[in-house]
């Protein structure tokens, strides 16, 4: 990643050298090279953190790279479904590896359905603290009750 797409080049309230620690740091992965290139102290870069806007820029940026990097590996793993159902289904490919394939598929299914009933779990508890209620302990003693039974 050598350049950061965020639509911006640079903000405002922060000083040249604040914006290029930033691209440095998010580029080069650690604090040690932003300091080293930019030539500033590493007390300063610290200090920096502590100011609300120059974090707010870093957490901008940080975003923006996380939103593209969840971009490309979502559309790459089409590819990868692709890929393991094709090993899946080939009966000329070594049972190991087609059982493998298969592991890995179910792995991530479970994994995406806990997400989602997680996901789902934690929406009705933000919709209910919206409208001030206690209900939701309330379903949850009785769905409990009824699991248990």
């Amino acid at each position: 990643m050598s350049e950061i797409d965020t639509g911006r080049d640079s903000f405002p309230d922060l000083s040249p050298l604040q914006n290029k620690a930033i691209r440095v740091l998010l580029t080069r992965g650690s604090i040690t090279q932003a300091v080293k290139i930019t030539g500033i102290a590493r007390v300063t870069f610290y200090r920096w953190l502590e100011d609300e806007n120059f974090r707010a820029v870093l957490n901008y940026h940080s975003r923006a790279i996380l939103d593209s990097v969840s971009r490309q590996l979502v559309m790459a793993s089409e590819d990868a479904v692709a890929l393991l159902t094709s090993v899946i289904n080939d009966t000329d490919k070594p049972i190991s590896l087609r059982i493998k394939a298969s592991e890995t598929v179910l792995n991530n299914v479970m994994r995406m359905v806990a997400l989602s009933d997680l996901n789902n779990r934690l929406s009705v508890l933000e919709s209910l603290e919206k409208e001030g209620t206690d209900d939701y302990a309330v379903n949850q003693s009785a769905h409990q009750n009824t699991r248990a039974a």
